[in-house]
C-alpha cells in the first residue's frame, strides 16, 4: 500500500521485494557475477548486534562479487552503501548529503577488514568514497532514490567509477519517482501471478 500511495517513507520489506527485481535484472543480463546484495533488515543496528551485523556481512562477501549494493535504513531516511571487497572500498550514497554514521562505519570497516584478512590481503581499512549524488525534495524520497541508483548501477554495469557516475546534485523528477513505483508495482504483480 505504502508504494501506491507514494507519499510514505519506504519499508524494509518494499525494499527486499526491490532487491528481488534487481536480482532478476542481474540473471536477464547476465552479470550475476558482478552483484550482491545485503538484506536491510538483517544489518540494521536497530534489533541486530554487531556481532551478527558482521558475521552477515562476512558470510555474503564470501561470495567474491565486485560490488554488494546495501540499502541501509536509519531512521526516517534510507541510504545506500556500495560495498567493493576487491577494491577494499564502500561507497556512500546519501540524498540528504549526510555523512555516514560512526556506529555503522564502524561496523562496515571491520566487516571489510576482516574480509581483507580472509583473503590474505592487507589488513587495513576500506576507503570510502562519498561521491556527490542527487538530492532528494520531500522528506519520504529517500527510498525512491536508493532504488534509483541501484537499478542504474546493474543496467549500466557500473563497478567503479562512482565519483564520475554520481556526480550530480539534480533531483530526480516526479516522474522517475513514478515510474520506479510502477516498475516495483509491475514486478509484484508479475511474481504474484506467475506464483498462481
Amino acid at each position: 500500500m505504502e508504494m501506491c500511495s507514494g507519499d510514505q517513507m519506504l519499508s524494509t520489506k518494499v525494499m527486499q521485494v526491490w532487491i528481488m527485481y534487481l536480482h532478476k535484472l542481474c540473471t536477464r543480463k547476465n552479470n550475476t557475477h558482478l552483484y550482491g546484495f545485503f538484506d536491510p533488515h538483517a544489518i540494521q543496528d536497530v534489533g541486530n548486534k554487531r556481532d551478527e551485523i558482521q558475521t552477515y556481512i562476512l558470510t555474503h562477501l564470501k561470495d567474491n562479487k565486485d560490488c554488494y549494493l546495501v540499502p541501509y535504513y536509519y531512521p526516517n531516511h534510507w541510504q545506500l552503501f556500495i560495498f567493493c571487497p576487491k577494491q577494499n572500498m564502500i561507497v556512500f550514497l546519501c540524498s540528504l548529503g549526510n555523512k555516514p554514521k560512526t556506529n555503522v562505519k564502524s561496523v562496515f570497516d571491520m566487516a571489510m577488514q576482516a574480509h581483507q584478512i580472509t583473503k590474505n590481503r592487507r589488513n587495513s581499512k576500506p576507503r570510502w568514497i562519498k561521491p556527490i549524488c542527487r538530492m532528494q525534495r520531500r522528506s519520504y524520497e529517500s527510498g525512491y532514490y536508493v532504488m534509483r541508483h541501484m537499478e542504474t548501477i546493474i543496467s549500466a554495469v557500473i563497478v567503479d567509477s562512482w565519483i564520475e557516475t554520481f556526480s550530480g546534485q539534480e533531483s530526480f523528477s516526479p516522474l522517475d519517482i513514478i515510474e520506479t513505483r510502477e516498475r516495483w508495482a509491475s514486478f509484484v504483480c508479475d511474481t504474484t501471478s506467475s506464483c498462481n
